[in-house]
């Protein structure tokens, strides 16, 4: 069995990462209904390799349409895509949203709508404001769910993953922090003749002190400047 997602071809890559996760072939062409042509559809890699299906295959599906009917129709594999979801990958099939409510006789009928928010937006305040502009429309009861609430394990791995970013970065600042900490104390040590002659010529102990924190300054941010640019050249690379 597959899970059909209908959706709009031109204005998915701007919702989802799915077109960018196709591995072989191309993402679903814009347009609308194909008529009697063969309907282009994206499956995930799982679902491919189980039919053992390549680009330019035909499908022959077979559904139970919303009217109770049921729909069958050609599809012609035009992508193979990987999204990192193994579920998902194993029982996608994307195809485009005319094509797939002429299949299932769903007459532009649509049973999810994702709204994108902008990085660092507040996206309780917007679900609320959702819920409370659609609490008054007609029809059937709408409901305003954030990703979160779509998928609770996804948040924990999520908060998982923020709490070992964290961990790390604090294990490597703290390494960092001791290695500067050791090159400053043997410098110290090594120039204690030199700063006894300054000390005696009038300089005070803050002003010594002065120095070695500025030498501290300098040092860290050089390498923290020079770290930034091979992180950036590596990365790039």
């Amino acid at each position: 069995s597959a899970l059909f997602i209908g959706v709009d071809s031109s204005a998915e890559a701007a919702a989802s990462s799915v077109p960018k996760a196709v591995v072989d072939g191309g993402w679903l062409p814009h347009g609308g209904f194909a008529g009697d042509a063969d309907r282009p559809v994206v499956l995930g890699e799982g679902l491919a390799k189980l039919l053992a299906a390549r680009v330019g295959d035909e499908l022959v599906v077979l559904l139970q349409a919303a009217d109770s009917s049921m729909g069958d129709d050609r599809l012609r594999v035009v992508g193979v895509a990987r999204t990192g979801t193994s579920a998902l990958d194993r029982q996608a099939a994307w195809m485009r949203q005319d094509d797939l409510g002429y299949l299932a006789a769903l007459e532009g009928q649509a049973h999810t709508l994702m709204v994108r928010l902008e990085r660092g937006a507040d996206l309780e305040r917007t679900a609320v404001a959702l819920r409370a502009a659609l609490a008054g429309m007609p029809g059937h009861e709408l409901v305003v769910r954030t990703w979160q609430e779509l998928a609770p394990d996804l948040r924990q791995m999520v908060q998982l993953m923020d709490a070992s970013v964290g961990l790390i970065y604090g294990l490597v600042f703290f390494v960092a922090a001791l290695g500067i900490l050791n090159a400053q104390r043997m410098s110290a040590l090594e120039r204690r003749r030199e700063l006894a002659v300054m000390m005696a010529v009038g300089a005070t102990p803050a002003r010594a002190a002065g120095l070695l924190m500025l030498e501290t300054v300098l040092l860290t941010a050089l390498g923290a400047a020079a770290g930034a640019l091979f992180g950036w050249a590596a990365v790039a690379w």
